[in-house]
């Protein structure tokens, strides 16, 4: 076979069939029918339609006779997947997939408090116009340290802090409220948001979420709560919202808490009876937004549907299920944490939603305050 001469300033449209991309100012040297090495230059148009060069430096013909290009950008080429992603790492062209394959580190565009200086490492193919990076409990950067998208409580000294793709401060900290899944960028309401697929998708359902409100600063957190305190005997179980306003180092909570506690059943369904009958008591809905999404987080769609039916049918004589039993279910109760004395103290008035598994759904003026000892 004789030589065929470099081709330059070229044009490769992969593959012939979808035409998805276009290499130009190419230089290709033909090895054979189905075989071919060379560079080129290739448009990445992100969400906005702008657009940005990636040079490919190694473009061939993979087993499967498709067409495979391969660039490395470094963080001197400034590259964003959008304008709140950065981006450095391999860029890889596959002819018969419609968008780009990243493998690399992303780091996020903001200026609040602690601003991150890791890109975290991801494999995914990405559509520019609709961005989903996966994110994994074993999300590391590309220096191979963990990150994660989570608030804090520390072990040793009581403090709360929150990281967004950041390192936490030592191995045995607890997280109060994490998230793997997808990150995604709102910009409706400038946010990041890492939470599975299926709730991204549909914002109203149970699952862990974090996200990362850029103008104002705010970590907010969903889900089953952990509120890294052990009480003994005393067993919490919340779930709900944890909020850190990172200027102000903010921690606020409002959730579901359900506690169990040996107590005298008589002395509990006496002071159920009491706040019962007592006047003036503002109401607590049982099949309010806050409280259906946070029970069904903590019991499943299932429990607490026969939960609400029969406390409804039947009031004190409801046979609840199981998983829905406690010796006090606070259906609201807003916790803020205090760095000072090392303990969340409520504020407002705290919702009961049953005593002993009787029905109250009353708001009460109440203290409430959990201590990390």
């Amino acid at each position: 076979m004789a030589n065929i001469k470099t081709l330059t300033n070229s044009e490769i449209m992969a593959n012939h069939q979808n035409r998805f991309h276009r290499i130009y100012s190419a230089k290709v040297n033909i090895k054979g029918r189905h075989k071919y090495m060379g560079t080129g230059d290739y448009d990445y148009v992100d969400e906005n339609k702008e657009i940005q060069h990636i040079h490919f430096t190694d473009i061939s013909v993979d087993t499967s006779l498709q067409t495979v290009a391969r660039s490395k950008i470094s963080i001197e080429d400034d590259f964003t997947l959008s304008p709140v992603y950065h981006y450095r790492g391999d860029a890889i062209l596959y002819a018969k997939r419609k968008h780009l394959t990243f493998k690399g580190g992303v780091k996020l565009e903001h200026d609040c408090p602690r601003k991150e200086t890791h890109f975290a490492y991801f494999e995914s193919e990405i559509n520019p116009d609709s961005i989903y990076i996966p994110i994994t409990n074993t999300l590391k950067s590309l220096n191979g340290r963990g990150l994660f998208a989570a608030t804090f409580i520390t072990k040793d000294s009581s403090h709360i802090y929150s990281r967004f793709f950041d390192r936490r401060r030592d191995p045995n900290d607890v997280a109060l409220i994490d998230a793997t899944g997808y990150l995604y960028y709102n910009k409706n309401s400038n946010k990041y948001i890492v939470t599975d697929k299926s709730r991204h998708l549909k914002p109203d359902t149970t699952g862990k979420l974090i996200s990362f409100q850029k103008d104002f600063c705010l970590q907010h957190g969903e889900g089953k709560v952990n509120l890294g305190i052990d009480l003994g005997q005393i067993k919490l179980s919340p779930s709900g919202s944890v909020n850190h306003l990172l200027n102000k180092n903010e921690i606020k909570t409002e959730l579901i808490l359900a506690l169990d506690f040996f107590f005298s059943e008589a002395a509990l369904d006496t002071l159920a009876s009491e706040i019962q009958s007592a006047r003036g008591l503002d109401a607590m809905s049982i099949t309010s937004g806050f409280f259906e999404k946070n029970m069904t987080e903590l019991v499943g769609n299932t429990a607490y549907r026969e939960f609400k039916n029969q406390l409804m049918l039947y009031a004190n004589e409801a046979k609840l299920p199981k998983s829905t039993q406690h010796t006090l279910l606070l259906g609201n109760v807003k916790l803020k944490w205090f760095t000072e004395n090392g303990s969340y103290i409520n504020y407002g008035k705290i919702g009961i939603a049953t005593i002993n598994n009787k029905p109250i759904n009353k708001y009460v003026e109440s203290h409430l305050q959990i201590f990390k000892r």
